[in-house]
């Protein structure tokens, strides 16, 4: 239930302190890569990166691709 209340609390827009990093650099050292997915907006990519992503899913491919590369964000490698 708590976690229904901030999902809606938060329109599905966690800020970074509830992500995990440690987790994804763990699953990165064991070579399982870890994907972000719904990013279409500029907070969701920052986010993404920021946790450790090392790709995403978008409906919005030309867009993410403009952002990444005008910001120069690099992505996790495994």
């Amino acid at each position: 239930m708590i976690k229904r209340i901030l999902a809606c609390l938060l329109c599905g827009r966690p800020p970074y302190m509830m992500f995990a990093p440690r987790l994804f650099s763990h699953l990165r050292q064991r070579g399982i890569p870890v994907w972000f997915l719904g990013v279409n907006d500029e907070y969701s990519i920052e986010i993404s990166i920021k946790a450790g992503a090392t790709s995403l899913l978008t409906d919005k491919v030309a867009f993410v691709k403009n952002y990444v590369e005008e910001k120069k964000l690099q992505f996790q490698d495994i």
